[in-house]
């Protein structure tokens, strides 16, 4: 196509101290990312099943057992 042409690649901002990272969208106005993440764990059984007693001791769920421990 003539005439046509990849825009250059948008460069971070560095956010003020007590401010989210985020970077300027094609407008020139800061975008936010997303604060959360899902990821896999892979326990073996023996640790696995401890933690489940540990949650289940605390009333609490594995799920935030583990998010507490990261």
């Amino acid at each position: 196509m003539a005439g046509w042409r990849a825009a250059a690649p948008t460069p971070a901002v560095r956010a003020p101290p007590g401010e989210p990272a985020c970077t300027p969208d094609r407008t020139g106005k800061r975008a936010g990312y997303i604060a959360s993440m899902k990821a896999t764990i892979d326990f073996d059984g023996q640790l696995y099943r401890r933690l489940k007693v540990e949650a289940a001791r605390r009333g609490r769920t594995v799920r935030e057992l583990v998010a507490e421990g990261v």
